[in-house]
């Protein structure tokens, strides 16, 4: 049993919070190497994760479950009244919420129902609730149950091709559910799962078209691409170890919404939907609350089962009695008859009253448009020069264990070593612990931006665009220039990559000098309002009043390389720091 102590921390926490389920484990700083997951229980088995589901209760502002207690609560309210239910504030799967859109403090989600609420309420109690779950259970193992906040050093997930503002989000949700920005790092999750899969030994190699098992970690000069299938999203990151064992990466984070929710998605708006309409599946997502989760639970278990071959057993699966009923009540039609007349008559079948056999060749298509995506994506990866050495794909994440998944990844790379270590789906819950304990483990990472800021240069008619013309007083001036910091694709060594810049204040009476921070897809954009630019927020640096006014500049220091972006601003004047902060979120 570990002993609480004033050192700097008893232990390392990570929350992994993902699109579909989300999770936590630790480690004890004296023990790192023994991680300690949550086993959590559902009416139908014992899970190593919870759904992403949060409940509110009809105020709006009284958090009532997470997870599967969420779920069955909320189910539970729906078998008393309907009209109770509509009542209730029920969000799942809300974190792709987050994902490729401009993010606002004041931004509004929806549930189930169409109810909005601020997101980071919601993201907040979500986060609250497995920090506060983490520590009532880590106490458990402490000798004296003496465990506080501040001996826990926390790390927060996010996908690697999330923007900074989304990071930054993250982090003040986290901050709002009571966890320390000074003791919280935010981990990319496929760095944590390479991470992971470096550490331990690697148990399942998919070589050819047999499984062998494979001893041993990867070693110093090894290179490999991670895709971390989750839920939302499929990301994508290149590594390589080096001598001391640390990672450097090799090629921009990449990948897109491909993760298993797709599948989700596909079985119910082209199967069911086919079988049932619109209305029926509708009538039954809002009577049957239970029997809709019940449903989906199951296909969540049995999707990561379903084989590619067409030859394979066929996939089976109850449907809740509740739903043939409405089909009844609503078409005066039995499951046979209503299978007839969908598009996929020839493929499914009905067994033993409400069970439904279809044909793993259907099944299989209904991961058409995340694998599509993963093996095209790839390829563009491979075709790059630098990277057509590397011969080893590492595939974690739920989706990770599907056959179809791995079929179709090692069919179209036949060349390829496809490794899927034990348990995919623990691999960035595991990793991003390892993360928190060395933090400095990746020592290089590639910008996925370019990064700088706008500035004005006098106007050059031989170079500069008339639009872009300022009258300035008695000159002329060329505005909205990118001041380029750092480009995309560029290599960057973790923590030690600066750009320095001085700035001015404008007016004798300004207390703050606003820093505007531009990103661009672009390698080399020429002004911050080209195409794929994207105004990303604002340093505010606060002006020593009592400097004289003409001396009252400001070094500001940008450094590149970490998870997230960090700044520090120093007086010219005086060589002291002053308060600087990011604000990334409008």
């Amino acid at each position: 049993m570990a002993t609480a102590s004033e050192g700097p921390r008893l232990m390392v926490a990570a929350i992994d919070f993902g699109t579909t389920f989300s999770s936590w484990a630790y480690s004890f700083k004296n023990d790192h190497g023994r991680v300690f997951c949550k086993n959590w229980n559902s009416d139908q088995h014992i899970s190593m994760k919870a759904p992403t589901t949060v409940l509110f209760q009809p105020d709006g502002e009284t958090f009532e479950a997470f997870g599967y207690e969420a779920e069955n609560r909320y189910a539970n309210i729906g078998e008393e009244s309907e009209e109770a239910l509509n009542s209730w504030y029920y969000y799942r799967r809300f974190k792709m919420k987050l994902y490729n859109r401009k993010i606002t403090r004041d931004l509004e989600i929806q549930d189930e129902k169409g109810h909005s609420l601020p997101a980071i309420k919601v993201f907040t109690a979500a986060i609250r609730y497995l920090k506060d779950d983490l520590l009532n259970e880590g106490r458990q193992g402490i000798k004296d149950g003496d465990l506080k906040e501040s001996d826990v050093d926390w790390v927060i997930t996010v996908p690697a091709i999330w923007d900074d503002p989304a990071k930054q989000f993250m982090r003040e949700a986290a901050i709002g559910a009571g966890i320390s920005s000074e003791r919280m790092t935010i981990s990319l999750e496929p760095e944590a799962a390479s991470l992971f899969c470096k550490e331990n030994p690697l148990e399942k190699r998919l070589s050819g078209w047999v499984d062998d098992v494979v001893l041993g970690t990867f070693q110093p000069g090894e290179k490999y691409i991670v895709i971390d299938c989750g839920g939302g999203t499929v990301d994508i990151t290149v590594h390589e170890v080096l001598d001391s064992g640390d990672l450097r990466e090799l090629h921009r984070a990449s990948g897109g919404a491909w993760g298993g929710t797709t599948v989700d998605m596909a079985f119910e708006n082209r199967i069911l939907r086919s079988i049932f309409g619109e209305e029926i599946l509708r009538k039954f997502r809002s009577e049957f609350t239970y029997d809709y989760l019940s449903l989906f639970r199951d296909f969540e278990v049995k999707k990561r089962k379903i084989q590619p071959s067409q030859t394979s057993d066929n996939f089976v699966i109850a449907l809740p009695v509740t739903l043939t009923e409405l089909l009844q009540e609503d078409t005066g039609l039995g499951l046979k008859d209503a299978i007839g007349h969908s598009e996929y008559s020839g493929q499914i079948k009905t067994i033993r009253g409400n069970k439904l056999k279809i044909e793993s060749s259907l099944m299989a298509e209904l991961f058409s448009d995340s694998v599509n995506n993963i093996v095209r994506h790839l390829n563009d990866l491979l075709f790059n020069s630098h990277l057509s050495d590397i011969k080893t794909i590492l595939m974690v994440g739920g989706l990770a264990e599907s056959p179809c998944v791995q079929h179709n990844v090692r069919k179209i790379f036949p060349q390829m070593n496809i490794i899927v270590p034990a348990e995919p789906s623990l691999a960035v819950l595991k990793g991003a612990v390892l993360f928190g304990h060395r933090p400095k483990s990746i020592v290089e990472r590639v910008s996925r931006y370019t990064y700088g800021t706008s500035i004005t240069e006098i106007f050059d008619p031989k170079k500069h665009p008339l639009e872009k013309l300022y009258q300035l007083e008695d000159r002329q001036i060329c505005r909205d220039i990118f001041d380029i910091w750092v480009s995309s694709g560029d290599a960057i060594k973790c923590g030690n990559f600066s750009i320095m810049d001085v700035y001015y204040p404008s007016h004798p009476g300004d207390k703050y000098i606003n820093v505007r921070i531009f990103a661009s897809t672009q390698k080399t954009p020429r002004f911050v309002t080209d195409d794929g630019c994207i105004r990303l927020g604002k340093a505010n640096i606060e002006l020593n009043m009592d400097v004289p006014y003409h001396e009252r500049k400001v070094e500001v220091e940008v450094t590149f390389g970490d998870t997230e972006l960090h700044l520090k601003a120093r007086e010219a004047a005086t060589g002291n720091l002053t308060r600087a902060s990011f604000d990334l979120i409008g």
